[in-house]
């Protein structure tokens, strides 16, 4: 876990998981977070809630190689 608030500009209750020196992956919109600042996390483990808006859910998801953003559909299996 790299960070988990609020205080980035455009991005609500966000989270920021570090997988490795490379690789990070992003999520905003979440509520509330179940995580805190610095904990390290499983895959699979829940992060936090998904905060709706009227009956739809918003999640803001990104992945990052070395800064630059990535389409997640090139490194998350399908199915």
């Amino acid at each position: 876990m790299v960070y988990s608030g609020g205080g980035l500009r455009g991005y609500q209750s966000l989270i920021i998981v570090k997988h490795d020196s490379r690789w990070l992956s992003a999520y905003s919109f979440n509520q509330p977070s179940r995580v805190e600042e610095g904990a390290r996390v499983k895959a699979g483990e829940p992060m936090a809630d998904i905060r709706g808006e009227g009956s739809a859910a918003v999640l803001h998801f990104e992945i990052r190689k070395d800064g630059d953003p990535v389409d997640p559909r090139s490194v998350i299996p399908s199915g």
